[in-house]
């Protein structure tokens, strides 16, 4: 699964990978189910090719590559729509203080 830091190398948190240790409590769980939720509504928000962009490259695995011969644009062009979700995304977190602890 690709994640935001290895596509941007921007040093931030990981909101796509849950760590499946004992360390985490019911709190947390709770707290990252609730945050999942709220990511979802955003990405939801964004326009339909960012979202298809977004849910193939994030969640489908698929590389840049592979996503623009599927909707016929070049790969230059799938990563500036795939940083404006990125970007998008992480704004609307970051006004709404939706951070990880």
């Amino acid at each position: 699964m690709h994640s935001i830091e290895e596509t941007y190398e921007d040093n931030t948190i990981n909101i796509f990978e849950l760590e499946q240790d004992s360390s985490y409590n019911p709190d947390n769980i709770i707290y990252h189910k609730e945050f999942t939720d709220k990511l979802t509504k955003q990405i939801e928000e964004l326009p339909e090719r960012e979202q298809i962009i977004f849910c193939l490259y994030f969640y489908e695995d698929v590389s840049m590559r592979e996503i623009g011969e599927i909707l016929n644009l070049q790969e230059a062009r799938i990563s500036q729509i795939l940083r404006k979700a990125v970007l998008t995304v992480k704004m609307n977190i970051e006004i709404r203080n939706w951070f990880i602890q």
